[in-house]
């Protein structure tokens, strides 16, 4: 079973990015807004700056990706924060991991 879901992940889904200090690497899975209605989506908080992003992401990913709490996830030119790890079993076989993300904000290129 995991060998066919990694190969729906390769055929179907996205590129992803998973950076880990100065370590980075590139797989396919999915990754999409959860849509869920709580106030991490439902409600909108501002800055001097602008609107603070809201919501959360769900990320699935291969077994072979060792995703964990504060990993870094880049996707379609934005940035997510790792927040929760957790895997998908079937007959006692890990078939994919998934972890909830949230967005992270710009990089500051102010120079100090």
């Amino acid at each position: 079973m995991q060998s066919t879901v990694e190969k729906i992940l390769r055929k179907y889904g996205r590129e992803i990015t998973v950076e880990r200090g100065e370590e980075s690497l590139v797989f396919q899975g999915f990754f999409h807004h959860t849509g869920s209605k709580d106030w991490h989506n439902m409600e909108k908080a501002y800055t001097v700056l602008g609107q603070i992003p809201r919501g959360q992401y769900l990320v699935m990913a291969p077994t072979w990706i060792k995703l964990a709490m504060g990993d870094r996830i880049c996707c379609d030119g934005k940035r997510y924060s790792v927040r929760r790890v957790e895997g998908e079993t079937f007959q006692e076989e890990r078939i994919y991991s998934w972890a909830l993300c949230v967005e992270l904000g710009k990089e500051d290129t102010w120079p100090i």
